[in-house]
């Protein structure tokens, strides 16, 4: 069902996710489709519904009124909110679908039977945490889930803050619904578009219950005029209220689902009838109310913020002025209706880019913004005990030690500084952006820093690489969500991850002993090893339509240039670490190709010269030829293998004294003693570092006293990932298919061992 724009801007969402992703293929990225909005309130408790029984009837007039929206042809199956009144319905402001609907029964019963649902509840009140309730409400079918919230988050603040629902309305603000099916850490979201996935009716080992997490956000509006003022007075001093501070400029914005919550239908008659626009009969007068509810409630809360007359509205209206074109242009001074609104005027040319914050509603959308517009984030600043997480390493994370008490939050934000930008973590305001299922998760962004060509130069690099990347969506790799362009500084955002992998493997402990433990780092050996192949690859097959499709396709290559542990990224699929610091629980993906390449071949690689990256994980072709390939990026995650190993045979001590004994190996002509994993012979040609030959005999003797068959085949792979001769050096795909291999037949043991015990 094709969504409107005023459906998708409606003032409650529920956004979702095909259900099919529970059951894609393994290194198929999980990423949530644009136009999706959520919001789900980090303190929120729970309240848990079961589901025995479906209504087939349509919505009540009660149920539109709450805003409640059931998909066609799935009754409890969540889709598009939007609040519409009784009033609205009559005048048919509703969106399209809203009038009439079937609903049809699932055709599994005892499927639906195990649906279980969990209401969280929060409601949005200024300078006090989120109320949250945590109730067992009665069986209810999903269609009357949104009236019993209602209920009982208007209990709740009636309780709590009696004050607050004086002369006001609670309003649904935003709102999502996620499942469950498997029991598994990950919530993925229902898809409005599509009944269940088939395979997960037909799954089966799925006979447990199925949870479902409804997220409800409330806020509470005022309805009528404070004593002693009129009515847009009122919304004046409320509108005020809800202004936030975004830290990109540190500027105030108002938040888009809160500006179009304020300008409700009723909100717009009332205000209208105290001010109405000149020489207008009542029939043009409730045009004019419909055309702002239409297609203008974002000008019309700037108006009144702005104490500007109706009749400057409704003269800026018939110019063909609406919401659409103000996000995109900026009002001017000659857009002033006359004289004697000059003064106001000039308080709206102030105030509007709060009104015109930047909205990130599809991924990897490029936005060129203007200086009349603000991006509204805020920035996260890090806990000193969050801090302390990077204190155990002296080589890296410094840049987050070293902040005062006087620091600013961007400052405290910091969670990455590289030569040429810095990461800061954030948090996007949840009305602003579709591009994550919890909206209120923390982002990282990236901004360029040095001269505007050189910023220029490495953003479109980068960003050519992160675009092409995106076709090949892979769990293991790291692609941006967002970009934008603003006052020639250039940005880009991603999903904020909860360490890299050289933090990680300081902070969790992993045993041989646990099979678990054991094929998960296998599996996430064997996703590396992928992802990499999948960068090293990155052609399409040939137009099949097109009439040249017989000639030899052109292979288009990357390499990535800087991989180390630093640049691989841990993201968790747990909401907290587990107390133990146990390894497991989430994947490691491959992030910043600031130095990464993209070419186009017919036959064999072109080598071309590298930035100066960390020497360290550098293979030796960079110092004898000065240029680089596929196989530099082999031999640098041939490093980056071998250190985890170190780490999953011994512990992070064992790395760092690894790291010691490579930089005891150098030269004393060497001033920078660098922990490179080779070195130059006497007679001139490059040799593994007696610490790297060492550590392999070591490993290997390890490996063999606890008979870890596993991990002594991923050593020979590495073995072979750090050969000299880059020409000798095995390629990403046999990498791949070696780790595969080896991640199957364990896999394979370890459940041929389970049967044994059971029996």
């Amino acid at each position: 069902m094709q969504k409107t724009r005023e459906e998708d801007e409606g003032s409650s969402l529920l956004m979702a996710k095909d259900l099919s992703s529970v059951l894609e293929k393994p290194y198929q990225h999980r990423r949530v489709p644009a136009g999706h909005e959520s919001s789900r309130d980090e303190t929120g408790s729970t309240a848990m519904v079961q589901q025995p029984e479906i209504a087939l009837s349509p919505p009540s007039d009660s149920e539109r009124e709450l805003g409640l929206r059931v998909h066609e042809g799935f009754p409890f199956q969540p889709s598009l909110q939007v609040d519409i009144s009784k009033k609205d319905l009559a005048r048919g402001l509703g969106p399209p679908g809203t009038h009439a609907r079937s609903a049809s029964p699932l055709q599994d019963v005892e499927l639906r039977q195990r649906i279980i649902y969990t209401l969280h509840l929060t409601f949005r009140r200024r300078g006090s945490p989120s109320l949250t309730i945590s109730k067992v409400p009665p069986r209810t079918a999903y269609e009357g889930i949104g009236e019993y919230a209602q209920e009982m988050i208007t209990r709740h603040v009636q309780d709590t803050w009696a004050h607050e629902l004086v002369n006001k309305e609670l309003h649904f603000r935003t709102g999502t619904a996620c499942v469950d099916p498997f029991g598994a850490k990950e919530i993925h979201d229902l898809s409005p578009e599509g009944d269940w996935d088939p395979q997960l009716i037909n799954e089966p080992n799925n006979t447990g219950p199925i949870p479902i997490d409804i997220y409800r956000d409330y806020i509470a509006l005022r309805n009528c005029a404070d004593t002693g003022k009129t009515f847009a007075s009122t919304k004046r001093g409320e509108i005020n209220s809800l202004k936030c501070k975004a830290g990109s400029r540190n500027i105030s914005f108002f938040p888009r689902i809160d500006m179009r919550l304020i300008a409700s239908l009723d909100t717009i008659e009332k205000v209208v009838g105290e001010d109405p626009p000149s020489a207008v009969n009542s029939a043009e007068r409730e045009a004019f109310v419909n055309a702002i509810y239409r297609s203008a409630r974002i000008l019309f809360a700037l108006f009144v913020h702005a104490q500007l007359r109706m009749q400057c509205l409704k003269t800026l209206l018939d110019y063909g002025w609406n919401d659409a074109n103000f996000r995109v242009k900026a009002l001017e001074e000659k857009n002033q209706c006359h004289e004697a609104c000059e003064w106001n005027f000039g308080n709206l040319l102030a105030w509007q880019k709060g009104f015109r914050a930047a909205e990130f509603f599809k991924i990897g959308q490029h936005q060129d913004l203007d200086l009349e517009q603000v991006v509204p984030f805020e920035y996260c600043p890090y806990t000193a005990e969050e801090r302390s997480i990077f204190q155990e390493n002296p080589t890296s994370g410094n840049h987050m030690l070293q902040v005062q008490a006087h620091s600013s939050d961007k400052e405290k934000a910091r969670c990455g500084l590289g030569s040429f930008s810095e990461v800061f973590r954030i948090r996007m305001d949840p009305s602003h952006h579709k591009l994550t299922i919890d909206t209120d998760a923390p982002f990282a962004v990236k901004e360029f820093k040095d001269g505007p060509n050189r910023r220029k130069r490495d953003f479109e690099r980068e960003l050519k690489v992160l675009e092409r990347l995106q076709r090949y969506a892979h769990a293991h790799i790291v692609t941006h969500l967002a970009t934008w362009v603003q006052d020639n500084r250039y940005y880009m955002l991603f999903l904020y991850a909860t360490c890299n992998l050289r933090h990680y493997m300081a902070k969790w402990q992993f045993s041989l002993l646990r099979r678990k433990q054991t094929l998960w780092l296998l599996g996430q050996l064997r996703g590396l090893a992928d992802a990499l192949r999948s960068i090293h690859n990155l052609s399409e097959g040939p137009d099949m339509q097109s009439q040249s499709y017989l000639t030899v396709p052109i292979e288009v290559t990357g390499w990535h240039h800087d991989l180390k542990p630093d640049n691989i990224l841990f993201f968790s699929t747990q909401q907290s670490p587990p107390i133990d610091r146990e390894a497991g629980e989430g994947t490691f993906q491959i992030a910043d190709f600031g130095s990464a390449k993209i070419n186009t071949l017919r036959s064999r690689s072109i080598h071309t010269r590298s930035p100066h990256v960390m020497p360290t994980y550098e293979p030796p072709e960079q110092e004898r030829e000065g240029s680089t390939s596929r196989p530099y990026d082999v031999w640098s995650m041939g490093c980056v293998f071998l250190e985890l190993l170190v780490w999953g045979c011994f512990d992070y001590d064992a790395v760092k004294k690894f790291s010691n004994q490579r930089r005891a190996d150098c030269k004393e002509s060497d001033p920078m003693k660098w922990d490179a994993f080779w070195q130059m012979a006497e007679e001139g040609h490059a040799v593994q570092r007696p610490a790297v030959t060492g550590r392999i005999a070591t490993l290997k003797a390890e490996i063999s006293r606890k008979k870890h068959l596993p991990f002594d085949r991923v050593l020979r792979v590495v073995e072979d990932m750090l050969t000299i001769d880059s020409r000798k050096r095995v390629d990403a795909v046999q990498v791949w298919n070696r780790v595969d291999r080896i991640y199957q037949l364990a896999d394979a043991e370890f459940q041929d061992n389970d049967q044994d015990d059971s029996e």
